[in-house]
């Protein structure tokens, strides 16, 4: 019974999440248009997206961050340490999981400039403002990186939770990850899979589809 559950809810929460997208969606629109004045900006996706992704993912994070709890995750994000590069911080849910007694410095990789302001606030909460250093640029920007002095075997751990599977060419991303890792240091991933079963399968393909599109 518990099987099935846990298999209808698998179904249920996607959904629910594309759900949130798209109401999150029409009031970036809305407020696109009406209150900022840019009504032109709605025909470039590109320029309202990271607000809608933010506005929905404000909402849903604490909730996934809590149905997490019985999972590997915490415990995952907590054997981090050393100097950690957080790939897709999003808001601080799973930063706040991090054990400050063994991270000697932090550096998130965030390009969605309109989560900083609830991922600055949970890091704070969490006791990691003074160690943890927001990055603005796209994931694995070698230069943006090099900035903050983060070159080939000069990190500790990487952690990424959920982000691998909304990045083009994973498998390239990963090898540039390896580099950066310090002989010894730990690559962290928790990601999304295909199911073995057929009719799951099926559906995944039908929510990546529609997450596409959105």
């Amino acid at each position: 019974m518990f099987e099935i559950r846990a298999r209808l809810w698998s179904y249920f929460a996607p959904l629910i999440f594309l759900a949130f997208c798209t109401y999150a969606g029409l009031l970036t629109i809305f407020d696109l248009a009406i209150f900022q004045g840019r009504p032109l900006d709605i025909l470039t996706y590109s320029k309202w997206r990271d607000a809608m992704f933010a506005r929905a993912w404000l909402k849903l994070a604490p909730r996934i961050a809590a149905v997490e709890e019985d999972s590997v995750v915490p415990s995952l994000i907590s054997s981090a340490y050393g100097i950690v590069l957080e790939l897709g911080p999003g808001s601080g849910e799973q930063s706040k999981r991090l054990d400050t007694g063994k991270i000697i410095k932090v550096y998130g990789v965030e390009p969605n400039i309109s989560l900083h302001a609830a991922l600055g606030t949970n890091l704070v909460e969490a006791g990691l403002g003074e160690i943890y250093t927001i990055i603005p640029n796209g994931f694995v920007d070698a230069e943006a990186l090099k900035e903050v002095g983060l070159e080939r075997e000069s990190v500790d751990t990487v952690l990424c939770i959920k982000v691998l599977c909304s990045v083009p060419e994973p498998e390239k991303i990963v090898g540039e990850l390896y580099q950066l890792l310090k002989p010894g240091g730990q690559l962290i991933f928790f990601e999304h899979v295909r199911s073995p079963n057929r009719v799951s399968r099926l559906l995944q393909g039908m929510l990546y589809m529609s997450s596409i599109m959105i």
